[in-house]
């Protein structure tokens, strides 16, 4: 059997809840990936942001996140209801756009 299928049997059994929010991570993923990103390149948009800046592409992830986690402080910090998009949905894009950040860098360094 599959390297990958063993390991997603024993973490299904050993973190049900963890494998499920990876497959919404990469469910938002192909999403945003659809509507951001162009020329076959996932990170097309956050180079883009980054040329339009003068930011490196590192920053532009360290922003986004920060923008995200500046969306939590306020919610719950004052105990506010969000209107747009829940806080679970704010943790997985934090989530998300850590991923990126550390798959980018990776992919610069094997480059």
């Amino acid at each position: 059997m599959d390297e990958q299928i063993l390991k997603r049997q024993a973490l299904k059994e050993w973190n049900p809840g963890l494998l499920e929010l990876i497959d919404e991570i990469m469910d938002i993923h192909l999403k945003k990936s659809h509507d951001y990103s162009h020329g076959g390149n996932p990170y097309s948009n956050f180079e883009g942001i980054a040329q339009r800046t003068g930011l490196s592409v590192d920053m532009v992830f360290q922003v986004m996140i920060a923008v995200k986690e500046e969306r939590l402080v306020a919610l719950l910090g004052e105990g506010k209801e969000p209107m747009n998009e829940s806080i679970a949905d704010t943790y997985l894009d934090q989530a998300l756009y850590t991923l990126l950040r550390a798959a980018y860098a990776r992919r610069g360094s094997q480059a």
